[in-house]
């Protein structure tokens, strides 16, 4: 189905907000009360393993039934920054800003020092961040038989770095990858993406905050009962209630305080 641009914006931020909640939260992290040199630890393996999945499927192609397009999380909210629908007062400053930050730090390309010992290489692998943490999550999501094509990306990965492997060696390398970039690295870039993410969130948070105050309207504020004046150009049922939504997101405010990570944790990788 077609929408205008107001109820793509609708949907996308909707998908988007709950795609950041089911990653960073109090459920699956550890967050110390202060909120400065925070350090995030995951509540267990499992949790960590589920981040990175979540992460890929943040930065992977969504169905484009949705969005018109095929588009990830990271892009559609891009194109909102470039063309915001709820914009009052440059509400977008924030949220544009973290995007930004977010998006750049994963197109870094990272030196980082691998020893594989499955194919007896040591190798100073040149990697951007973006392609470590898809390998990571699909290796995570998916058995053997199905990590073929994650395999090959790492093979081309060698060949950009002037080393050739074979198909077979390939995969015997994904283990020793994912204990390195996975295991070591990702714990280590943790809290930093927690935060970068979340500023995210927040960055939404107050994007949406001028259009929440314009559209929230008690019904009977003693009865906790109240409405939302919906714009005229969100038409179908579907995305009134994507909007009705994604303005009680703003109501009741992201789970996780605004925090930034430890200095020593924005160095490395």
């Amino acid at each position: 189905m077609k929408y205008n641009a107001i109820e793509i914006e609708s949907i996308q931020l909707k998908v988007i907000t709950e795609a950041i909640d089911e990653m960073v939260n109090h459920e699956a992290m550890n967050f110390p009360k202060r909120n400065t040199d925070v350090i995030v630890g995951f509540s267990s393996s499992t949790h960590k393993k589920v981040f990175n999945i979540l992460l890929v499927d943040f930065l992977s192609n969504l169905d484009k039934g949705l969005f018109n397009n095929s588009s990830s999380c990271l892009k559609a909210l891009r194109e909102v920054c470039d063309s915001p629908s709820f914009n009052v007062s440059n509400s977008i400053a924030c949220l544009e800003k973290n995007v930004f930050i977010l998006k750049e730090w994963l197109e870094e390309e990272v030196s980082v020092d691998t020893w594989f010992p499955s194919i007896e290489l040591n190798i100073d692998l040149k990697i951007r961040r973006f392609d470590f943490i898809k390998i990571c999550g699909n290796t995570c999501k998916h058995s053997l038989g199905r990590l073929t094509k994650t395999a090959n990306d790492l093979r081309k990965i060698f060949q950009n770095n002037g080393t050739n492997i074979s198909e077979e060696e390939s995969f015997l390398a994904l283990e020793d990858f994912y204990e390195r970039f996975h295991t070591d690295i990702l714990s280590y870039h943790a809290s930093y993406l927690c935060e970068m993410i979340n500023n995210i969130r927040w960055g939404i948070h107050l994007y949406l905050l001028p259009e929440f105050q314009r559209s929230h309207t008690w019904i009977n504020r003693d009865e906790g009962s109240y409405k939302y004046l919906i714009p005229n150009n969100i038409k179908t049922q579907f995305t009134k209630n994507c909007y009705w939504e994604l303005m009680n997101e703003v109501r009741r405010k992201p789970y996780v305080q605004q925090f930034s990570a430890d200095k020593h944790l924005k160095i490395e990788y």
